[in-house]
């Protein structure tokens, strides 16, 4: 290939020099390799990534951050590929947990390739992502010319679940006396340094300050739940809510019969939050600040329920952040054969180690099937390492009690689910030893304090001109044509009836509700 020409699609994220790369490659390994010219970077995480074939058919992958204008946002991906790469080393060093071999590494631009990278083996088999978890979800509307992938039987995924139980058991003795993120010093030894886990990094997170936020290495669990609780609150109160409406929890696909229920749902949610810019309004960033402060006052428990070893010195296990199905590889007898993207992998509290990962995405409900096998597969290592015994009913008991806690806790201060305000209350229940709580009326009550009044203020200020949300409104809802009165007449009276009642929740009670009411003509949803 003319490696001098920029108009491969290889370039498609930055300029590189292939030359360098693949001369690297065939002095690492001794065999001759190519890149092909036309293939396009794949994109994850914060890594675009090509695949070098070499002649006798093995392949690795070059990975290499994107270019950010960002100086702090660089720094952070940088940082995060150093921790990737320590973490990988220590885990092929300390355990038989299957990750990418490390070949070589460069975390700057000062080198003849011209990027910083990282070249690794490429994982064997396919991700779990290229197969179905759920046959048909109810979401994924069939077309014409569309095949169904894969699917994984119910006893195919607990195999699956199975394996990474027995997995996370060995990240449970790969353990440090401080909660961080791994480093490898000049002297080849491992280290645990600043936390880069996704609650104090993802969604515009790295621009908080080391002032505003504590990013570690953390001695207490409570310093650390606390940390998080700050990123999450500096988040509601100046980043993106995207879709985060405390009041109107974005419709769970999994709780509608059909496609064309979620799609009215959806087509619901967005008018009535469209309406007044709910989302990035004021009222809602405060309806979160004070979520924060529940969650504050929930600190003793969420420390006590921590499951740390008696062993001070070793106490936190290391711990993948996003054990997804994109993650995950398997082969054709759904073995696991690799785990990739440790990047923002951390030490934890033993409790969050233990929590059952979900599936297909990270913010998936657990399955009470997946967290039988999970914990059994966790079980069958423990005792086949003389660390439990057969008569346990289960290590760790207290640890994995509080599971349910600490999924909820950690969903809720990444902002990475659909249903806030029910996995408030939930969490909310399970601290405080309830069985229900109106959590929607607590904290309106809240908001009519001395303190959160004031910030009620501060935050509205940053609320854009009436007009100039009035214009938003009519450019959201003309796109509709005549049915876009209509939609815009119910959004409104919704809106009306929610600032009168303190209880007002916009949930699937209520879309289900309105699709038999009022039925939407053609949803827009696809």
């Amino acid at each position: 290939m003319d490696v001098t020409s920029n108009n491969y699609n290889v370039f498609g994220h930055t300029k590189f020099s292939v030359f360098s790369l693949l001369y690297l490659a065939e002095e690492l390994r001794g065999v001759s390799c190519g890149c092909d010219s036309n293939q396009h970077p794949t994109l994850d995480g914060f890594c675009w990534t090509i695949k070098i074939i070499f002649v006798d058919g093995v392949e690795w992958l070059f990975r290499s951050p994107y270019k950010y204008p960002d100086d702090e946002r660089e720094k952070t991906v940088l940082n995060l590929l150093e921790s990737e790469v320590a973490t990988l080393r220590y885990i092929r060093n300390n355990s038989s947990i299957p990750v990418p071999e490390v070949y070589h590494t460069c975390y700057t631009a000062l080198n003849p390739i011209e990027v910083p990278f990282i070249l690794t083996s490429k994982p064997q088999g396919s991700a779990i992502s290229m197969t179905s978890w759920d046959p048909w979800p109810v979401w994924k509307k069939p077309g014409p010319k569309e095949e169904p992938s894969r699917f994984l039987t119910a006893l195919e995924q607990q195999k699956i679940i199975k394996q990474l139980g027995g997995i996370t058991s060995q990240l449970s003795r790969l353990r440090f006396d401080k909660i961080g993120s791994v480093f490898e010093d000049e002297g080849g030894e491992y280290e645990i340094d600043t936390c880069l886990s996704p609650a104090l990094e993802t969604h515009g997170r790295h621009n908080f300050t080391d002032e505003q936020v504590n990013r570690g290495p953390f001695y207490l669990e409570r310093e650390y739940y606390k940390s998080m609780i700050s990123s999450f609150m500096f988040h509601v109160e100046s980043l993106r809510m995207r879709h985060h409406v405390l009041v109107a929890p974005f419709p769970a696909r999994d709780e509608y019969d059909t496609f064309e229920e979620v799609s009215a749902a959806i087509d619901r949610w967005r008018d009535f939050v469209k309406v007044g810019r709910k989302a990035y309004s004021g009222k809602n960033r405060l309806k979160y600040s004070i979520a924060g402060e529940l969650l504050l006052e929930m600190l003793p428990y969420l420390a006590r329920q921590a499951g740390s070893s008696n062993n001070l010195d070793a106490r936190f296990p290391l711990h993948h952040h996003n054990l997804s199905a994109k993650n995950i590889f398997i082969d054709d007898d759904c073995n696991i054969t690799c785990i990739v993207n440790w990047a923002f992998s951390t030490t934890v509290p033993l409790s969050t180690l233990l929590v059952t990962p979900s599936m297909p995405l990270p913010y998936a409900e657990p399955d009470p099937a997946m967290d039988a096998a999970f914990k059994a597969g966790f079980r069958e290592d423990q005792i086949a390492h003389g660390e439990a015994d057969a008569s346990e009913a289960a290590p760790y008991g207290a640890a994995w009690d509080s599971g349910r806690a600490i999924w909820l806790f950690t969903r809720l201060v990444r902002l990475d689910s659909a249903l806030d305000i029910h996995y408030l209350t939930e969490l909310f229940n399970i601290v405080h030893g309830k069985d229900e709580s109106n959590m929607p009326l607590l904290i309106s009550n809240i908001q009519s304090q001395k303190w959160f009044a004031a910030l009620g203020t501060k935050l509205a200020r940053d609320d854009l001109p009436a007009r100039e949300i009035a214009e938003k409104e009519r450019s959201y809802f003309v796109r509709f044509g005549i049915n876009g009165i209509d939609r815009l007449a119910v959004a409104r009276k919704l809106t009306m009836i929610a600032a009168m009642n303190k209880e007002f929740v916009a949930d699937k009670r209520l879309w289900k509700w309105l699709a038999k009411a009022v039925p939407l003509e053609n949803p827009s949803h696809s």
